[in-house]
């Protein structure tokens, strides 16, 4: 069910994502990728010839694409470049759930069958409308993860001035995330000393403090009690 399926006539559809995709790459048909909650995941549903990996144009050939998704969905009428355009916003999810999700063009007869509207799938019931053809399909999952930067700061002789700690993520394109210490009701990162001497920075970041695909470098830093400044660098991975 994760691969591509040839419905009808000689045309296959192929799903892919923005989530999954190598570095340098827009798009990942991977029959599982791994997503964040909070992220905002791009769709695409193009038609292939069978047995070829070149796209073509939907238009002429399929007039709308349903995504099917748990609990919700889109629907997308083919864009300026021929495909099915959509986006599917993760939330409510645990680290380990998969979400499978559906992506299906039709063919207009008539009236349109399936239309999201407000939120919920609107289906037409005319008994003389004859049914909108499928015309491909294709699947994919999502596999939720959750990153967490656990980084051990050695001990130092001077200790630790925690007000000035801070925490920086470093998302490509030079947009960076600045963190601060956790102080209810501010949430940030969690800075703890360790039996054997030394502290922990403990911080989950949310899915627009990291790069969707490749690895996400950190820093932190902050003074000791005599005013030099100490910084620490991390690496983390997409898993």
């Amino acid at each position: 069910m994760l691969s591509p399926v040839l419905l009808t006539g000689c045309l296959a559809g192929s799903l892919a994502t923005n989530t999954g995709a190598r570095v340098g790459e827009t798009w990942s048909d991977a029959p599982r990728q791994l997503a964040v909650n909070g992220e905002r995941v791009e769709l695409s549903f193009v038609l292939k010839k069978s047995m070829e990996n070149k796209s073509i144009h939907a238009l002429g050939l399929a007039d709308y694409c349903v995504f099917e998704i748990p609990g919700g969905g889109a629907d997308a009428e083919v864009d300026d470049t021929g495909a099915f355009r959509a986006e599917y916003i993760v939330a409510d999810h645990k680290p380990g759930d998969i979400v499978p999700i559906t992506a299906t063009a039709y063919r207009t007869y008539g009236s349109r069958d399936r239309m999201m509207i407000a939120g919920e799938w609107v289906t037409g019931e005319s008994p003389n409308d004859e049914p909108d053809r499928k015309v491909a399909s294709a699947s994919l999952a999502l596999e939720i993860y959750q990153p967490v930067i656990n980084l051990p700061i050695p001990h130092l002789t001077a200790g630790l001035d925690v007000a000035t700690a801070r925490l920086v993520l470093h998302r490509r394109g030079g947009s960076d995330s600045i963190i601060y210490p956790e102080r209810p009701p501010r949430s940030g990162f969690k800075l703890s000393e360790q039996p054997g001497g030394g502290w922990l920075v403990e911080y989950t970041p949310a899915a627009n403090e990291i790069n969707p695909t490749g690895a996400t470098t950190f820093e932190f830093s902050a003074l000791d009690e005599t005013g030099d400044r100490h910084e620490y660098t991390g690496e983390l991975p997409t898993p």
